[in-house]
């Protein structure tokens, strides 16, 4: 008997189920049944796991489809499973069950129970193990599968035809197919790969490790085209699949992502390149050396810097760079001496290659041979260390900072000067750093409080501050120190008696020579009197505050410190807008009173007067003023007393009406005058003449002060009629234009001069500037714009008592027809208020009628100026504030000019010297030596001329010369050189030539900075004729003592011209450059040609050639245009070569327009 058979019979017949359990023992099985009926499998959930066997009875036929379905879904397929049918069920009936998965047995049949068990028993123990061995394998797969999908790189498996068996998750990703839209594909498709380079289809890893028989890889520039076009660079090897037998049985691919280690290899390419570009093109100098100090690469900043070829400096040692003076001593050269080893340059370097170790900012001076010379030079080093081809190197970058440490010393020295300035300075000086700390006290400061320095700096200073003034005073001085603002505040301040002094600081934020804020500086000044002073004035105030009549107290100079009620009713102002203003402008004295012009007499005996006030409107009122010197406390102070008089004027109001008589009666005499204009300046200027004519005779020194006095009342008389005239002739309409060409920026050259000495002896600075748009020559009256900006800018240095004065012009608009220019004065004088501006341009007026006494002057300038501005087409205005200066402005409409009639200038002939002198002219321009050498023949003296500093040297070296002239920009040596070395030649001999600087820019400060190397003058070009020979009278007189040159009659307003003599010699000078014109044109015409055909090579030739030949005929701009072309050929730049070459051609035609108006001429 077989061991128990757990049986599960679902049946609703009781009788069938026994038959079947029978028939089952009658085949040797021991069975345990179960029974349950089919309505309690449909209503409840059957557990099937302890059956070995279930037995459906469905014999009840098709009717009860829906019943077996239900329950075989039920069941499941876990277990075996026998249906019971009866013997007329179709086909079809087994179609519509939803689990085939069982046997059936007809009730026929049913004897053959026990042999079906049999074979279904022994079916579910193999199906058991297999089942077992599935999952197993199942898991392995998942396991393998889990592996490949978490490695980064992507892995296909295809059979022996080529077709994908397996993707994992990156290479879904990288080639865009999924492994179940990509199985059974061949593998070409899925993995699609392209040259790069080339754009070439590569051969499929499938095909060539299938031909090969081996593994393979791809080329690095190898692409892979996923299936929406995106494009990965890819590495890849291919290996054949093998099985127990050797055979290739299919193919595995492993790939990953490199684009972006190409991307970053891009990049270090990039960098590398970029590097190279950015070493090639920095404009600071930079080296490559090798572990042998040699140098394997020079920038071309550093080639231009050291002046020196890569050919030259290519594997030598560095030290050639610097013309060390100790390699020079050396037969071998740098690196062989004792010297090198101790070379600060040379130990640092080594640091950099040997040991990695970058250096930052180290500076060292060398005693380099320049020219034969041994001169210091200091310099700052950066070296990184850098691999080159495996290969230690070095990148240098090498910084001259001589002329910076120059700069720095002569800081320094300036600091040593101001600082000692500041110790005897007589106001309190004190300076504190960015903490808020004081760092020092001058003298003045440490005499006042009696105390040390140590014990001052830091917050000890507050130690002296009164208790009760400590609080404000910091709050305002912390709150200024934090805005970077002035500030000015008043507190006590224990002086060394013990006693408490009031005191004026005045702080303002200090800011070094790189604009970075370094703390603050202040002054501080004992207010104490004029404390006291308004002490007694609020008790004063209290008695005036209700007086009718206007009460005024000013200080001793006359501004006003306290005012009453009426005082401010009846001018207008606020209390505080009228204190600090002059009392003497209040209370203006009538000019026609005896006392007008001594108002300060009222401090020391009292005045009374009658004067015009003005109120802040710009309206007056009449006042009897009484003014008396009194004292308040210990302070003198002035009381003013005014009483409005203006009803009592209303009287003279028929004095209106005889006014304008008188104004008729004016304009009639204008007219007069104007007729009258010649007789009366003919005797003027005969007298003029006569005195300096009479000056020229031997006469004592008493007549000779007496003519001069008499002369400079001539030209004053004179200037003053030529005012009334000019005025006179505008007013009678018979002043008219000249219509010339002129050049507009000599002329503003001309019109500063004069003004020079008279700024200078105010300390002023007197600057003049032209826009670089104007025409070189327009077509006017240049005599009448002279004089309108002669009236400007001697207004502006009258009025004016410190700072500048500026004169500019501007081009506001050109056309075919003519030009407009603006002019600008500028000055930082006493300035004007509104009511004052409002007044200025009528006739016979002035600001204040006060000024006509401190300033002079007729009133008619700027009426005059006005109607010159307006006849030339212009119009004139003014801005101004009231002490911070004005600014005149005025438009003025010019011709166009000819361009060509400003080549030649006239030269003012002078007199013969008594004592000519022998005198060296260093010139490098052709032309100005021909004009300086003529200029200065026509005065007797004798010249011999030199083109640069080294034939300076060599004459001076043969030849003994009087006086020289020495130009400051010339090539092969300067003349600041030249100058130097000619006083250390001086030095051994104790002689002594007097140098002249001839420059043309006559710019602030070049004065002292030519005198400081020696030199004992200069003059700026163009030369003026008399000014060289004052110049030259000067200087002799000076180094000799007395009086070595005597100088003929020169009368400056002699306008005769002797062009004679210049014309000849130009045109002379213009055929002598026939043969230099013609080279010019052949090799313009070779560049030309050159361009056309891009040839680089000669184009850079050629220009080279131009640009010596213009050179050698001073045609700067050319030369410029020249050098552009060459540098864009030499930066293989063909495009921007013939953009120059236009501008070559353009220059040069004009260059030879000017030569020939020579010739013609």
């Amino acid at each position: 008997m077989k061991k128990g058979l757990h049986v599960l019979f679902i049946t609703d017949s009781e009788c069938g189920s026994q038959r079947l359990v029978q028939i089952l023992q009658e085949a040797n099985y021991s069975i345990v049944p179960i029974l349950i009926s089919i309505s309690e499998v449909m209503l409840s959930s059957l557990k099937v796991d302890g059956y070995d066997l279930i037995i459906l009875d469905a014999s009840r036929g098709q009717n009860h489809i829906h019943e077996t379905n239900i329950i075989l879904n039920t069941l499941g397929t876990e277990k075996p499973i026998i249906m019971i049918i009866n013997d007329k069920t179709d086909q079809d009936y087994f179609d519509t069950l939803d689990i085939p998965c069982f046997d059936y047995l007809r009730l026929k049949d049913i004897y053959t129970l026990g042999r079906i068990v049999k074979h279904l028993l022994r079916e579910s123990h193999l199906h058991g193990k297999l089942r077992a061995v599935e999952d197993e394998f199942k898991k392995e797969i998942e396991r393998l599968t889990t592996t490949l999908a978490s490695i980064g790189d992507g892995v296909i498996t295809a059979d022996i035809d080529g077709n994908v068996i397996f993707m994992n998750q990156t290479a879904e990703e990288l080639t865009g197919w999924k492994q179940y839209e990509a199985k059974g594909r061949q593998i070409d498709t899925v993995f699609r790969i392209i040259n790069k380079k080339t754009n070439e289809v590569l051969e499929s890893p499938y095909s060539r490790t299938m031909r090969k028989g081996s593994k393979s890889g791809l080329r690095s520039s190898t692409v892979l085209i996923a299936r929406d076009g995106s494009e990965y660079y890819i590495s890849a090897s291919s290996s054949p699949i093998r099985d127990n037998a050797l055979k290739v049985i299919g193919l595995i691919t492993v790939f990953r992502d490199i684009t972006r280690i190409k991307s970053i290899e891009s990049d270090l390419k990039n960098g590398q390149r970029n590097l190279k570009a950015i070493f090639d093109a920095a404009p600071i100098s930079m080296l490559i050396v090798d572990e042998d100090m040699t140098i394997k690469n020079a920038n071309e900043s550093f080639l231009y810097t050291f002046d020196i070829s890569s050919v030259e400096i290519l594997n030598e040692r560095i030290g050639s760079v610097f013309y060390c003076q100790d390699s020079l001593d050396i037969e071998k050269g740098c690196g062989h001496g004792s010297a090198f080893y101790e070379c600060e340059l040379n130990k640092a370097l080594e640091e950099v290659i040997l040991l990695s170790k970058p250096i930052k900012d180290l500076e060292i001076k060398k005693v380099m041979n320049v020219g034969n010379q041994e001169v210091e030079r200091s310099f700052r080093i950066n070296a990184v260390p850098l691999l080159l081809s495996e290969t230690k190197h070095a990148i240098v970058v090498i910084d001259d900072i001589t002329e910076y440490r120059k700069l720095e010393e002569n800081l320094i020295k300036s600091r040593d000067y101001y600082l000692t300035l500041f110790e005897n300075f007589p106001a309190m000086i004190w300076r504190a750093v960015c903490s808020k700390k004081c760092n020092y006290f001058n003298k003045s400061w440490l005499d006042f409080t009696g105390r040390t320095m140590e014990q001052e700096i830091g917050d000890g200073w507050t130690e002296g501050v009164h208790s009760e003034d400590i609080e404000i005073c910091f709050r305002i001085y912390s709150e200024a120190f934090d805005a970077r603002e002035p500030f000015e505040m008043e507190y006590r301040l224990r002086n060394k008696d013990g006693e408490y002094r009031w005191i004026l600081d005045i702080g303002r934020p200090f800011y070094d020579i790189d604009s970075k804020f370094s703390g603050y500086i202040g002054a501080c000044f004992d207010i104490t009197e004029r404390k006291i002073a308004e002490e007694g004035l609020r008790r004063y105030s209290l008695l005036s505050q209700n007086a009718n009549d206007i009460i005024l107290f000013a200080d001793i100079n006359g501004y006003v410190i306290e005012a009453n009620d009426a005082a401010i009713r009846a001018y207008g102002y606020e209390k505080e807008e009228l204190l600090n203003k002059s009392i003497f402008y209040l209370v203006n004295p009538d000019p026609k009173s005896p006392v007008g012009a001594q108002p300060y007499q009222a401090n020391t005996k009292g005045i009374y007067y009658e004067a015009t006030a003005y109120r802040k409107n710009g309206s007056t009122f009449t006042a009897e003023v009484s003014m008396q010197g009194t004292e308040i406390g210990s302070s003198k102070v002035l009381m003013a007393i005014l009483r409005d008089v203006t009803e009592r004027k209303l009287i003279n109001e028929e004095l209106k009406q005889a006014k304008e008589s008188a104004e008729a009666a004016n304009h009639a005499k204008s007219e007069f005058l104007a007729n009258m204009s010649h007789e009366i300046r003919t005797p003027l200027n005969g007298m003029i003449g006569m005195i300096d004519l009479t000056l020229l005779t031997g006469l004592t020194e008493e007549q000779k002060d007496n003519l001069y006095t008499a002369k400079e009342c001539a030209g004053t008389l004179l200037n003053l009629i030529n005012d009334i005239l000019d005025f006179s002739k505008i007013e009678a309409k018979k002043l008219t234009m000249e219509y010339i060409d002129f050049n507009i920026k000599d002329l503003l050259e001309q019109t500063v001069k004069p003004h020079v000495v008279r700024a200078q002896g105010k300390g002023l600075l007197l600057k003049y500037k032209a826009d670089g748009k104007i025409p070189q020559v327009v077509n006017g009256d240049p005599y009448r714009l002279k004089q309108v900006m002669n009236n400007l800018i001697g207004n502006a240095v009258k009025f004016t008592d410190s700072g500048e004065v500026n004169l500019s012009a501007r081009l506001v608009t050109k056309n075919d027809e003519y030009v407009e220019l603006e002019f600008l004065v500028s000055d930082t004088g006493i300035g004007m208020t509104s009511e004052d501006m409002g007044r200025l341009f009528y006739s016979f007026s002035q600001v204040d009628s006060s000024h006509t006494r401190k300033y002079g002057g007729t009133g008619l300038g700027l009426a005059i100026s006005k109607q010159l501005v307006e006849m030339m087409g212009g119009s004139i205005w003014v801005k101004s504030i009231k002490g911070n200066g004005s600014t005149f402005h005025f438009t003025v409409k010019f011709r166009n000019g000819n361009v060509a009639a400003d080549i030649l200038k006239p030269v003012v002939p002078v007199g013969k010297v008594q004592h000519p002198l022998r005198i060296l002219l260093v010139e490098d321009d052709k032309i100005n030596q021909i004009v300086i050498t003529r200029m200065i023949q026509g005065t007797g003296h004798e010249i011999i001329t030199a083109n640069n500093g080294v034939e300076a040297l060599q004459i001076l070296s043969n030849e003994n010369t009087d006086v020289i002239l020495m130009d400051i920009q010339m090539p092969e040596m300067d003349g600041i050189e030249t100058t130097k070395r000619i006083r250390k030649g001086e030095e051994t001999t104790g002689s002594h030539i007097p140098i002249i600087a001839l420059t043309a820019y006559a710019l602030q400060g070049d004065r002292e900075k030519f005198l400081s190397i020696g030199m004992d003058g200069y003059i700026s070009k163009p030369i003026q004729i008399n000014s060289f020979l004052d110049t030259v009278e000067t200087i002799t007189e000076r180094l000799s003592g007395s009086k070595a040159v005597g100088m003929a009659s020169r009368d400056s307003d002699d306008n005769s011209v002797n062009e004679i003599e210049t014309i000849k010699f130009l045109t002379e000078y213009a055929k002598s450059m026939e043969p230099l014109l013609k080279g010019m044109d052949e090799n313009i015409n070779l560049l030309k040609c050159s361009i056309k055909q891009n040839d680089l090579s000669s184009i850079e030739r050629y220009a080279h050639v131009i640009k010596k030949l213009s050179s050698e005929i001073n045609a700067t701009t050319v030369k410029g245009a020249a050098f552009k072309v060459e540098l864009a050929a030499r930066r293989g730049n063909i495009t921007e070569a013939a953009e120059y070459f236009d501008l070559v051609t353009e220059e040069f035609l004009k260059y030879k327009k000017h030569i020939k108006s020579y010739k013609n001429s």
